[in-house]
């Protein structure tokens, strides 16, 4: 969802926060296996600007990059990361032979978004599939919370059951999740940062020497196995304290030690050291990776159309 709608309203986060925190103090359900899942939007193949491969990919048929949806989840503790949910425009692009790629999954619909058929199918084997298999490694299955937010608009606030007896949804209200969701406090923002430096690193030439044009073409030779495999190390990427920190301002009285200037920093360090390894971008400066940065933390993944079978 773009910054600017990211408003919220602190009276409803107000009252969600001690319904949650009385959920978990009761001993039902320990954070172990309470979860939050949420999609993003992202131009995977935008460049940064004042770069001569940016002037060149103008030039390509998707010049400002080709965007994809995504679905992320992670648990409260941070040990358990979901397997990346891409969902693209191709339904069935010949470079992807097999349903999972690495850690990530990918499904084609017309306007790459999550709708109804999709989300059950994740929810079924993705989620369900990898909490199940999670619990039963530790010797028995346990009650797990899975937190949705506004993005998934067709449904009540509240808890709601589902397929599985020892798994529940609960649907934070459209005021109250901006403030209090886990995904929007540092992780999402965190991923598409390792997403972009993921594509710099895709980039960096094999051998030398290699020229600007050389690099145009790979850039323009990307596909979505590319996609997921970068996605794929992107959310690897992202740390156990970002995925813990996250929580800190629905669990806590008071926000834990904020992490994303030391993150974002280092994220910018690592973009310049593979900016300065690809031809046409040698120059690039921390300022125009920090406008890059910026640039795709402004796009959202579009309305989640859910009215699924879930319950």
């Amino acid at each position: 969802m773009p910054e600017d709608l990211e408003i919220g309203n602190e009276d409803e986060a107000n009252k969600c926060k001690p319904q949650i925190k009385n959920l978990l103090q009761s001993g039902e359900y320990t954070l172990d296996n309470v979860y939050n899942v949420d999609c993003l939007g992202i131009l995977w193949t935008e460049l940064p600007q004042n770069t001569a491969l940016y002037n060149a990919s103008q030039k390509m048929p998707n010049p400002h990059g080709e965007k994809v949806t995504i679905l992320l989840g992670a648990n409260a503790t941070g040990s358990h990361q979901l397997p990346v949910l891409v969902v693209g425009t191709k339904k069935y692009p010949p470079c992807l032979k097999s349903f999972r790629i690495l850690t990530s999954i990918y499904r084609g619909s017309d306007l790459a978004i999550i709708d109804s058929n999709l989300f059950d199918e994740w929810f079924d084997i993705c989620f369900l599939k990898s909490v199940r298999e999670r619990q039963q490694e530790k010797g028995r299955r346990m009650k797990t919370l899975l937190l949705l937010d506004n993005v998934f608009p067709h449904h009540e606030t509240g808890i709601v059951s589902t397929k599985d007896e020892l798994v529940k949804i609960m649907y934070l209200s459209c005021d109250a999740a901006p403030l209090i969701q886990p995904m929007d406090h540092g992780i999402i923002e965190c991923f598409k940062r390792k997403c972009q430096i993921q594509l710099l690193k895709t980039l960096v030439p094999c051998t030398e020497p290699s020229t600007k044009e050389a690099v145009v073409n790979d850039h323009y030779d990307l596909n979505m196995w590319d996609c997921c495999r970068m996605a794929s190390h992107a959310w690897t990427n992202v740390s156990t304290s970002i995925l813990k920190n996250a929580w800190d301002n629905l669990l806590k009285d008071e926000g834990g030690q904020s992490l994303e200037e030391l993150e974002i920093r280092q994220d910018i360090d690592k973009a310049l050291e593979e900016l300065s390894k690809i031809p046409g971008c040698e120059r690039c400066d921390s300022i125009a990776v920090m406008n890059w940065f910026d640039t795709n933390k402004k796009y959202a993944a579009p309305l989640v159309d859910v009215n699924s079978a879930l319950m």
